[in-house]
């Protein structure tokens, strides 16, 4: 059931939505922005939440028209979004402290004109999980012309468009990019690594993962908040949520295990979740000293590769996702088999693609059951456990794999683990987690859904 706000203008700013009667959540939502804006510069908008008795997944989501550019300014946890002209501040669980606030920032063109309106809303789940909602009413702001700009040259906000090519906003400052500064070689032997990210208006869920050559390990110097992680040559900075600098740099430094060995040759992506799906850029490796070059250097390097920078595409690997060629060599081997009640039998047999794990789309987890290097009869050595899942598999680092489910929510996976341990007396079955089919750690997948951790 939508409840809509009543909204009275004042003198010099505007409250977009004030208090709720006769909701049981007690949920209050107040925005101000002023009444008034200048062509080329920016404004803020600040949005206090009450939030009463909720306490779950919640949106605020504020439409803007063509020609501003938001970025946030104190996101209170939240995922901050500014796509196709919404705002959007998307918690998985809402702060603590009943009345917080959050805040972003709007810039206005510079060749803009005549006036436009504001409107959005505050979504949420009840206590009893049902959908609600808090609408805001639209507001009229109004914009003052540059007067440094030729009167010829100005365009009314409401014929204004996103392919129009006065659009000034600096897409430089606030686009996407990542770079690499060539490994610098210490007196000891070991190599420094700075990484400058700009982040633009992403705040949420991102992670920069750096592929490093056997022979190599690495100690972390400055992560910038992130948690991090090194396994199987993968140096892993997660952030559940970014620094609040636009642009920052993380450094560690990567340490030869063995004399005479080659300089490093480093790979590495940056990702961040979009909608459910992991998107991924390459960082790029330039000569340039990030520690000492000035911003405008900075800048203009992070300009150049924005202007190649090209998405990986979803983070879906789908080499971890075994496809099995009808023509293999080993179809016809008979192999020696331990399965249950299944001594001999063919690997094309054992491999039906009806088992075989697809790769799902977003975040999810499965139930890993058992693991072998050699495939196994599935129905056979499962069939006892008259499990209510069907059981696949996979191929990943050498071992087939087979897990059951697909749970979006790792308290539900949780829980059908408990299952198996105490109804089927899989005491060794553990959770597993998957962006887009593509193996993660628990950790990656609680931070990237801001689930909790259950014991």
């Amino acid at each position: 059931m939508f409840k809509f706000i009543k909204v009275f203008p004042a003198l010099l700013w505007l409250i977009g939505a004030i208090g709720v009667i006769g909701d049981s959540s007690d949920t209050k939502v107040n925005v101000t922005f002023p009444s008034s804006v200048d062509a080329g510069k920016f404004f803020d908008v600040e949005v206090e939440i009450e939030k009463g008795d909720l306490a779950d997944f919640a949106r605020f989501i504020q439409k803007l028209p063509n020609g501003l550019h938001a970025t946030p300014i104190e996101t209170n946890n939240a995922a901050f979004y500014f796509t196709k002209g919404e705002v959007r501040f998307i918690w998985m669980k809402l702060p603590s402290a009943n009345k917080f606030s959050v805040k972003y920032r709007v810039h206005v063109n510079s060749k803009l004109k005549g006036s436009f309106d504001v409107n959005g809303g505050f979504y949420y789940l009840t206590t009893d999980k049902k959908r609600d909602s808090k609408l805001l009413d639209s507001s009229v702001i109004n914009i003052i012309p540059d007067p440094n700009q030729p009167l010829a040259s100005l365009v009314d906000i409401k014929d204004f468009g996103i392919d129009n090519n006065i659009y000034e906003i600096n897409n430089a400052t606030l686009g996407l990019a990542c770079i690499r500064q060539k490994p610098s070689l210490n007196s000891d032997g070991s190599y420094n690594v700075n990484i400058v990210v700009n982040r633009g208006n992403m705040t949420g869920f991102s992670k920069v993962v750096e592929f490093i050559p056997e022979g190599y390990t690495i100690e972390p110097i400055d992560v910038k908040g992130a948690t991090f992680q090194f396994k199987n040559q993968e140096a892993k900075f997660l952030w559940k949520i970014l620094p609040l600098e636009s642009q920052f740099v993380i450094s560690y430094k990567v340490i030869p295990e063995y004399e005479n060995i080659n300089e490093p040759q480093i790979q590495g992506k940056y990702s961040y979740i979009d909608k459910n799906a992991t998107i991924s850029y390459s960082i790029n490796e330039k000569n340039i000293n990030l520690l000492e070059a000035s911003p405008k250097e900075i800048e203009f390097a992070l300009a150049k590769v924005r202007k190649d920078n090209i998405a990986v595409g979803n983070d879906s690997n789908q080499s971890s996702i075994l496809a099995i060629n009808s023509n293999h060599s080993v179809q016809n081997n008979i192999v020696k088999q331990k399965a249950i009640g299944n001594k001999v039998a063919s690997k094309k047999n054992f491999l039906a693609s009806k088992n075989m794990l697809i790769a799902e789309k977003g975040l999810y987890y499965r139930v890993q059951i058992a693991a072998s290097r050699i495939p196994i009869n599935i129905e056979k050595t499962f069939s006892k456990l008259h499990l209510n899942k069907d059981v696949k598999y996979e191929k990943n680092d050498g071992w087939y794999k087979y897990s059951v489910g697909s749970f979006p929510v790792y308290r539900d996976v949780k829980r059908y683990r408990d299952y198996l341990w105490t109804e089927k007396g899989k005491t060794d079955a553990f959770v597993t987690a998957y962006s887009n089919g593509k193996r993660i750690t628990i950790q990656e997948a609680l931070i990237a859904s801001h689930h909790e951790w259950i014991k």
